[in-house]
């Protein structure tokens, strides 16, 4: 039986510390929640095990009770961590978060130095059964040899004939030297598939004008864009058809909206590996986002195959 896994996710992997009410900074004393299991790459790739497909992630941790508390989570949900690095004398990299009122967030990240940088390795051989790698903007932030790695890594899955997905995941309060614009534009210049909300569009081909920056994106390698639109829903846009696809989101009670994009992602190249249209993909997609923000918690809200369904079937109204 082939166990090679179809997707990978590459970069951070990381705790979350947050607090438990909205409204109360990070600079004075309150109440938080966790550690919870996280990182972008950590909580799109669990969320593609979790839908049913074999999943794989390179990355690092600590050898501390953060790191047992990420691999613990990725192990359960069956995802392959063979390519996770465990880092005597680095800790595993944390990220506190509050919530304003207004529900905005606010993050203090220990990234930079922390084991989240020093990853580990996954052999030629799996690489070579890759359908789709899956970058997110935010793993390029954290350290130069570490986007260097991330680029390689996706360069030989291309040339394996893989293809690339890509979340600039635009971090401002990490985008504080050239290497990082220069990564991101290397890797929006091999992804055939970008997914990325309004101002991450304007952030990446340099336009305010939505059609002219989805329309500077196609001028590349580009097939799909996916535009995120958070309550509106999302908006799918291809190289092979005139007019955009517009998909309208699920209506939930939202608990926790961290993860709900990374989420979204992976619903989306899950749709894309089964064959899928493009309609149904961003269906799934607006699903898993959707269903991610009502747990509190980044990985909380990820959800096996079955109840998505389920969820998507109960909630038919909500898409016409």
């Amino acid at each position: 039986m082939n166990r090679t896994s179809e997707v990978l996710s590459i970069g951070e992997i990381c705790v979350e510390i947050k607090r438990e009410t909205k409204g109360l900074p990070l600079n004075i004393a309150g109440i938080f929640k966790g550690p919870y299991p996280s990182g972008a790459p950590a909580i799109f790739i669990d969320t593609v095990a979790n839908l049913g497909h074999r999943g794989s992630i390179i990355g690092g941790v600590g050898e501390d009770e953060f790191g047992e508390n990420c691999l613990f989570r990725l192990k359960k949900d069956n995802v392959d961590v063979s390519g996770v690095k465990i880092n005597r004398g680095l800790s595993t990299a944390v990220a506190f978060i509050t919530y304003d009122e207004d529900g905005s967030r606010r993050f203090i990240f220990y990234f930079r130095g922390s084991a989240a940088a020093a990853i580990g390795n996954l052999k030629q051989e799996e690489l070579m059964h890759i359908k789709i790698v899956h970058i997110m903007g935010c793993s390029l932030m954290i350290d130069k040899k570490l986007a260097d790695k991330i680029i390689l890594y996706t360069t030989k899955v291309k040339q394996y004939g893989g293809k690339v997905s890509f979340d600039p995941n635009v971090r401002p309060e990490l985008m504080t030297e050239e290497y990082i614009r220069q990564s991101i534009k290397n890797i929006t210049d091999m992804a055939e598939i970008i997914l990325l909300g309004v101002k991450e569009l304007e952030i990446i081909t340099g336009s305010k004008d939505i059609d002219e920056g989805i329309n500077n994106l196609f001028c590349k390698n580009t097939e799909i864009v996916v535009l995120k639109e958070g309550a509106k829903g999302c908006r799918i846009y291809s190289k092979y058809i005139n007019d955009p696809i517009q998909i309208n989101s699920f209506k939930i009670t939202e608990v926790d909206p961290t993860g709900s994009g990374d989420s979204f992602d992976a619903g989306f190249i899950c749709g894309l590996i089964e064959g899928k249209e493009l309609k149904e993909c961003g269906i799934l997609a607006n699903a898993c986002g959707a269903l991610n923000a009502t747990r509190f918690g980044p990985m909380e809200g990820v959800f096996k195959r079955d109840e998505v369904e389920k969820f998507i079937l109960e909630n038919l109204s909500y898409l016409y």
